[in-house]
């Protein structure tokens, strides 16, 4: 027989808000905030964020294009909006 699967945890949405709430005291600390509660709201991949042209990102609809023909390195090359 083969083993149970794994249990799937996941960030809650208060997690995120107490992450986004948390002090931060330069700007170093405000990218890292930044960036953490954007990978987990997303569900973005570490390769696709650290890929992701600013020209992907469209903040006046929220939409981020994880579009491979943008230089985004996306998981199989698939394209998605998130």
């Amino acid at each position: 027989m083969g083993a149970a699967p794994k249990k799937k945890e996941a960030v809650t949405l208060d997690e995120i808000r107490a992450i986004a709430a948390a002090p931060a005291d330069n700007l170093i600390e405000r990218r890292i905030k930044a960036a953490a509660c954007f990978w987990y709201l997303s569900g973005i991949r570490i390769g696709a964020f650290v890929s992701l042209p600013i020209k992907a990102v469209n903040i006046e609809i929220k939409e981020v294009y994880q579009f491979p023909n943008l230089g985004v390195r996306t998981k199989n090359g698939k394209h998605g909006k998130t």
